[in-house]
């Protein structure tokens, strides 16, 4: 009604169990905080179509818990997503980081992945896939294609398309100081203008059917009203 886009279904963070003792300890306090940043970041760039993002509360309802279930059974959420997973140990000394996302409209599981790094230290993998989890959840259908398309693109003899979890990173790194910026009233034209530049430039290799290039270049766009060309 009030010409700006439709807020997409929010994400409730919640906890992620612990399958490789001591050495996820630390890992499952990292990966809400890691998720939840990157979500953030994401939103503070895109600006009018932000995803309400919100921690689940940690409460120990002890024998009571029982009337939590109840409760969130009774009264779902009419709209958006609960996130949690686990951490867990793969293979060749790797970690693992599987994430689920259940609509809790309909209080059920409907997409799921599986993230895989291997680190000097178990929190910072974790910290890693997390972000990645994050980028899975803004654009689940462009980070799940990343494989595909690349190998479809050496079978074609095409240029290497950049990967969309790449893409995603890049365009926060050149994109968000430019919205800060705008927000401010206080932007460096030429190099905002650079980096929009930068910008266009690295989307148009992603697959012309890509969401996650469709939303940026709207970002571009709306950037460029405040960015007028020199």
């Amino acid at each position: 009604l009030l010409g700006r886009p439709a807020l997409p279904p929010g994400f409730l963070i919640g906890d992620f169990a612990n399958m490789i003792g001591a050495d996820g300890e630390g890992a499952t306090k990292v990966v809400p905080i890691a998720v939840t940043e990157k979500l953030i970041a994401w939103n503070q760039l895109v600006q009018d179509k932000q995803v309400p993002v919100e921690i689940a509360p940690d409460m120990d309802l002890g024998a009571m818990a029982w009337i939590r279930v109840f409760w969130n059974w009774i009264l779902p959420r009419e709209r958006g997503y609960r996130v949690n997973g686990t951490i867990l140990n793969g293979g060749a000394g790797a970690y693992q980081l599987a994430v689920q996302r259940t609509n809790l409209a309909r209080n059920s599981v409907d997409r799921s992945a599986i993230f895989e790094r291997r680190d000097s230290s178990a929190e910072a993998a974790f910290r890693v896939m997390a972000g990645e989890a994050a980028k899975w959840l803004v654009a689940p259908a462009d980070m799940e294609a990343d494989k595909a398309v690349a190998a479809a693109a050496r079978a074609m003899g095409d240029p290497q398309p950049l990967p969309a979890s790449q893409v995603f990173d890049e365009a926060l790194n050149l994109l968000l100081p430019v919205r800060q910026q705008v927000n401010q009233g206080l932007v460096d034209f030429p190099e905002a203008r650079r980096r929009l530049s930068q910008a266009e430039a690295m989307i148009a290799r992603l697959p012309s059917n890509s969401g996650l290039r469709a939303e940026l270049a709207r970002v571009i766009d709306n950037l460029r009203k405040s960015v007028p060309a020199g």
